[in-house]
């Protein structure tokens, strides 16, 4: 079957002029720090994961707000309920205040029966205010139903004050089952302009004006419909730019702000541990670090099981183990697949030059047996150099393209991504740029001298 070509480009996007890529197979971007490779990588990570997520993101959006609402809701209910027992106008548990509190988990049909039981059960002890014989203790109970009413109406609802109990829960309901049924139609339409404010509100990402993503010729961020269509050829995307992260679990279970890529990845590498024999790469990635990343039953702690049998809290291992401990630990969780896309911002980062020959090595191969897609951003001569060599001895090499971020003739702040196949020597004209720095500084420090 053939490979589906897979198109990115962005254009006139901070410090992008132009950048055309292909992703179906091993792409390679390099370039001055500043040129935009972060960019190109966060934009396209958050725009699949947004477009792969759309419906999910919008089902959470709306029952969080709906649930943020009835939660805050009630606690005051909870208070009116409480000083209603007081006064043995209701037992304590007359209403089930929990199920409220858990509404943000549940389906649509589910949060509207839970909160329609809830308010039906509301407004037959709220009625009995009435049945209080001590007008101060009536006054009481109804500033503290006034104050639970003015949280669950919306501005939008706003009900006139001599509406009853059971036309305000009416009102709410209502206001509900239509945010639910706008839900509905904002998935089915998959707005373009919708998918933009959400990357901007839960991503604080910003989709540039100029942004195309095709699968096989199909636009799929459609500004001319105003559409995002399904993506088809990607059902994962991985996003990997420091391996300080591994730092953030230290045997808790909180991770770093919400809805940023490494969420998932922290997610991905906590999942247990299933007894069975390591896959090709977590042993390819033992042969270099010399031990394994487990999670014991026992201990909430990711750790080091080096060959000697020795321990070690991951969080406290050397960095560049951490690096290749993150790829390992996703491997044996069989994370990567054909439909994985990759990606990788200075992967060589905290590595000795012999460990970037072998992490290479381990990227080509997954690449060439699993199918995994990659989009490799990097500074390094040894990367560069080992990615090239490795695609072409693996027989990759149709698939694997280096592009170099080059200075505007116009604005030097400004690159354009030159397409270079699986060539990498105008990327080493590039780094030899330093060893000519190197080279003249020494020439004037010693001509100073003399």
């Amino acid at each position: 079957m053939p490979t589906p070509e897979i198109t990115v480009r962005i254009q006139d996007f901070r410090a992008i002029k132009d950048a055309a890529l292909k992703l179906n197979g091993l792409t390679v971007l390099s370039g001055l720090n500043g040129s935009g490779k972060s960019t190109i990588a966060k934009t396209l990570y958050y725009a699949i994961k947004t477009a792969l997520n759309y419906e999910t993101i919008l089902d959470n959006l709306v029952r969080g707000k709906i649930a943020r609402r009835v939660e805050i809701f009630a606690l005051f209910a909870d208070d009116f309920l409480r000083s209603m027992a007081r006064q043995k106008l209701a037992p304590v548990n007359a209403v089930n205040i929990g199920a409220l509190l858990r509404i943000s988990e549940k389906k649509e049909e589910e949060v509207l029966e839970i909160v329609e039981n809830f308010l039906t059960t509301f407004e037959e002890l709220a009625s009995k205010i009435d049945a209080e014989s001590d007008p101060r203790q009536r006054g009481t109970l109804r500033g503290l139903l006034a104050r639970a009413n003015q949280v669950l109406i919306s501005q939008k609802t706003n009900p006139p004050e001599n509406f009853s109990q059971g036309e305000i829960n009416e009102k709410v309901m209502s206001e509900f089952k239509e945010q639910f049924a706008q839900n509905k139609e904002q998935k089915k339409r998959r707005s373009l302009q919708n998918f933009v404010e959400l990357c901007a509100r839960e991503f604080d990402v910003r989709i540039p004006e100029k942004f195309s993503y095709q699968e096989s010729g199909i636009e799929i961020f459609d500004r001319s419909e105003d559409r995002v269509r399904p993506v088809q050829e990607i059902d994962e995307a991985i996003y990997i730019d420091t391996p300080w992260i591994v730092d953030f679990l230290n045997g808790k279970d909180v991770f770093p702000v919400p809805h940023t890529h490494w969420s998932d990845i922290l997610e991905k590498i906590r999942m247990p541990d299933v007894d069975g024999a390591h896959d090709f790469f977590s042993e390819a990635i033992a042969d270099t670090t010399q031990g394994y990343t487990s999670l014991k039953e026992d201990d909430s702690r990711l750790l080091f099981d080096r060959k000697d049998d020795r321990h070690f809290p991951l969080h406290s291992v050397a960095t560049g183990i951490k690096g290749l401990s993150i790829i390992q630990r996703l491997a044996e969780k069989h994370a990567f697949d054909e439909k994985t896309l990759l990606i990788l911002d200075e992967p060589e980062s905290h590595l000795h030059p012999q460990w970037i020959v072998e992490y290479a090595r381990i990227l080509v191969l997954m690449q060439k047996k699993l199918g995994v897609k990659m989009l490799i951003a990097s500074h390094s001569p040894d990367m560069i150099d080992a990615l090239q060599t490795f695609s072409e001895s693996e027989g990759i090499a149709e698939r694997t393209n280096f592009y170099l971020a080059e200075e505007s003739a116009e604005n030097s702040f400004a690159y354009s991504y030159t397409l270079l196949g699986n060539s990498i020597a105008e990327i080493f004209k590039a780094f030899n740029v330093a060893a000519t720095r190197i080279a003249d500084y020494a020439k004037k420090t010693c001509e100073n001298a003399d």
